[in-house]
């Protein structure tokens, strides 16, 4: 574990607080859930909180067969790593920096023709980006990245499969 240097003081409720430098780094606003976990060492250990991580086997075994059908690289983030990747040739890390400069303006039929993933992903032709919204908060993303040009012969099944997986993953 890397050491911080950073100490904290436990008020009377039990509460510490998170320094500003960590949860900047670790994308961590004020309401984001966290999971406790503790260490056999007698240490702490806190995470930030994704449901996408929950139910990672049906979700990877959905967005597979979705991969297969329309023909694509499919790539499911949380909002700070990616978690999935129908082709296995990659890695699965932490989001690039460049990747929320990338994706913050874009709609949701926007076709992009390249983004950084990750500090060794970078995916190129036509790709589609969709917020992942769970009660109205943005929970991660789900890229799509086509073999062919033409993306229109899909799209009722896409958008039927993003709304599947909102609320199954609401439901959860």
């Amino acid at each position: 574990m890397k050491k911080t240097g950073i100490t904290r003081r436990v008020d009377e409720l039990g509460r510490i607080v998170i320094p500003k430098e960590i949860r900047k780094s670790f994308h961590i606003k004020s309401g984001d859930l966290l999971e406790i976990f503790l260490n056999a060492d007698d240490s702490i250990k806190l995470k930030k909180y994704s449901i996408i991580d929950k139910n990672q086997s049906f979700i990877n075994s959905f967005l597979k067969e979705l991969a297969k059908k329309i023909k694509a690289d499919i790539f499911l983030t949380s909002l700070d790593e990616l978690v999935f990747s129908s082709n296995s040739k990659y890695e699965l890390s932490k989001l690039n920096s460049f990747f929320y400069e990338s994706i913050k303006d874009l709609t949701e039929d926007d076709v992009i023709r390249s983004l950084i993933l990750t500090d060794k992903i970078k995916i190129e032709g036509n790709i589609l980006v969709h917020k992942l919204r769970l009660n109205g908060d943005i929970v991660g993303f789900i890229i799509i990245n086509y073999f062919e040009d033409d993306t229109s012969n899909f799209s009722d099944l896409i958008n039927f499969s993003f709304k599947f997986l909102q609320n199954y993953l609401e439901e959860e």
